[in-house]
């Protein structure tokens, strides 16, 4: 048994993005993984980016890639609303997931992804980096040593660099609130779950949310 893992890759863009510069850079260096294959949106796509990359193989659909026998993990690195049919292949092929954080649109799809991947045995992880940080896992450390006694209150501030007063037509769909993309789902689920591996999860919880932008304008 190789003692490499397989990876099939969808979403991983010649043009660039998130998942070339956070997770290819790192992979094609990593003596674990390999890339064995990639899938995009369209077969060209794929294509371009298998050269760029140099990986052997590429598929035209989500399907294609979760059926080849060589891949032990899909990793899935593509829009929020995307995420529940490209990972839904992989499962029921029994393949190993990591996808990028939120795992879908909503509750629901989160909740049937899970299930789904507890009825086939294998392994998954949904990308939180932020408890990766030198300066989140130092601050965890610090408190729970319990040098500053007990923690009885914190406060958050955050802000965005994104979801403001104007966004361009290829982000538009981070204004729709079905698609799940939003300052809330996206960075406040990274910054909410660095804060609880740092103090602990909730175990009540009270909130309240004001859209302060009823209109935003659309840059082409």
């Amino acid at each position: 048994m190789s003692s490499t893992i397989n990876i099939g890759f969808i979403g991983l863009s010649s043009k660039g993005g998130w998942a070339s510069s956070a997770h290819e850079s790192y992979l094609k260096n990593s003596s674990i993984y390999t890339i064995k294959a990639i899938a995009n949106s369209t077969i060209e796509s794929s294509k371009s980016s298998a050269e760029t990359f140099g990986v052997n193989k590429y598929y035209a659909t989500s399907e294609e890639l979760a059926q080849d026998p060589d891949i032990d993990t899909v990793v899935v690195s593509v829009k929020v609303p995307l995420h529940k049919s490209l990972i839904m292949p992989a499962l029921l092929q029994g393949k190993n997931v990591i996808v990028e954080w939120p795992l879908g649109r909503n509750l629901q799809e989160a909740e049937e992804l899970t299930q789904l991947a507890r009825s086939k045995g294998v392994k998954t992880m949904v990308g939180l980096q932020g408890r990766q940080s030198s300066v989140v896992k130092k601050m965890k450390e610090i408190i729970s040593s319990g040098k500053l006694g007990k923690i009885l209150s914190t406060h958050l501030y955050a802000g965005g660099i994104a979801w403001g007063a104007a966004v361009n037509e290829s982000n538009a769909y981070l204004a729709d609130i079905e698609n799940g993309a939003n300052m809330i789902t996206i960075l406040g689920g990274h910054l909410l779950d660095a804060m609880c591996y740092i103090l602990g999860e909730f175990e009540s919880l009270t909130a309240t949310t004001h859209n302060a932008r009823k209109t935003i304008e659309l840059l082409d």
